[in-house]
């Protein structure tokens, strides 16, 4: 395909800080490769995304060539579950495998969008950080309850955790079930284990206005997306089921 364009970079205006933008910035000029920025504006943008066929910000353009947006240099490794078959959630406590990392650990779901630098909040530096649930005090939900929605945990929190997991299994079948559904859950594991004097450290009061749920948080103040490095979904809707309008833009454009 080309494109009357050479050794571009072209960002979208309605982006003004574009993390991926930054990303792609530094490969090229890792590989030496000398080209120019255009902030594009929506016109712009829309003739090129019908040429390159690809809604990205930003698109890269080589040699009159669409080479893509910015790709992955990190080390990517599925791994599958060892017990597939588990019951209800608690198939997730597989995540705190010893076996996966050494490391500390921060664990989310996919249905989260990672909106800006958060280096500072993987420094997170005690044992077991939960967030607060978006949910608390709401319905069936206790006050100043905690969600799994982003959790960081250190290799003596992973290792406690596994060991309830694989030690005391019929404990957690039997104890740690999710209402309304009552299925074992990974979730009520954790909340017992961490939070049942209510004070187990939470990860967004550490880093305020940073990590938010986008049905309780943004949808009630779409300003918080500016602030934002993480949000998280939960119910509906779905990332899938949002429309590329207003303030769900952003979200969208750094939806990987």
């Amino acid at each position: 395909m080309n494109i009357e364009l050479d050794n571009v970079l072209v960002r979208h205006q309605s982006v003004p800080e574009c993390d991926w933008c930054d990303k792609s910035k530094d490969l090229l000029d890792q590989k030496g490769i000398k080209y120019t920025v255009i902030d594009s504006d929506k016109k712009f943008f829309g003739r090129l995304m019908r040429n390159t066929k690809s809604k990205k910000v930003p698109q890269i353009i080589l040699n009159g060539e669409y080479i893509g947006d910015y790709t992955f240099k990190e080390p990517i490794r599925a791994i599958p579950f060892l017990e597939p078959n588990s019951p209800g959630w608690s198939l997730l406590a597989e995540l705190f495998r010893p076996d996966i990392t050494t490391n500390r650990r921060m664990i989310i779901g996919l249905d989260t969008v990672i909106m800006s630098n958060i280096d500072d909040i993987l420094s997170f530096p005690l044992d077991v950080g939960l967030i607060t649930d978006p949910m608390s005090g709401i319905g069936i939900i206790q006050e100043n309850e905690v969600c799994n929605a982003i959790s960081i945990v250190s290799d003596k929190s992973s290792n406690y955790i596994w060991n309830v997991w694989t030690n005391k299994r019929d404990w957690v079948l039997k104890h740690c079930r999710l209402a309304p559904w009552n299925t074992p859950s990974e979730l009520v594991m954790m909340r017992k284990l961490f939070n049942a004097d209510g004070k187990v450290p939470r990860i967004d009061i550490g880093f305020p206005d940073r990590i938010l749920s986008y049905k309780m948080h943004i949808c009630a103040n779409p300003k918080l997306l500016e602030t934002a490095s993480i949000v998280y979904f939960h119910g509906k809707p779905k990332l899938h089921q949002l429309k590329n309008v207003h303030f769900n833009i952003k979200l969208l454009e750094n939806w990987v």
